[in-house]
């Protein structure tokens, strides 16, 4: 039981990534592996306050790759004041490969309470599951008692 739910909390932070942004793109972590994201790879890049970044991968259809980065904020007021700390990097820097990217400003379009984080909800999809599984096989076997 402690392995399904080792599996699922693994598999819940997939897309969750730790790492550095330069003029080449961001190099990241996932799992035990360096990896090199390039800015011209990149379609979109949203957030949902400044210390939560959603990188749209390039794809075809609607297959497109979702990878999050996190950082930490001192403050609530920073948090929902300002922009990620990346976002004023690439408007800054603004590395020539960057271009095409759309950043996309949650707070321009909806109120703070509206706002949806996509990761967020998988991850409480999947604890919901998990809790369901749970009680399912405890009504199990206290059934068979």
């Amino acid at each position: 039981m402690g392995m399904l739910l080792s599996i699922i909390g693994v598999m819940g932070s997939h897309d969750l990534i730790y790492g550095v942004a330069d003029q080449e793109g961001i190099h990241y972590r996932q799992y035990l592996t360096l990896r090199l994201l390039k800015w011209e790879d990149i379609a979109i890049i949203s957030w949902t306050d400044a210390s939560f970044v959603h990188f749209h991968v390039k794809g075809r259809g609607s297959s497109r790759t979702i990878l999050s980065a996190r950082s930490q904020y001192k403050s609530w007021t920073q948090l929902y004041s300002e922009q990620p700390e990346l976002i004023r990097w690439l408007i800054l820097a603004k590395p020539p490969t960057a271009d095409g990217i759309e950043l996309r400003d949650p707070g321009a379009s909806v109120s703070m309470l509206l706002r949806w984080d996509p990761v967020a909800a998988r991850r409480i999809f999947q604890f919901l599951l998990v809790l369901i599984v749970v009680i399912l096989i405890l009504s199990i076997v206290s059934g068979r008692r």
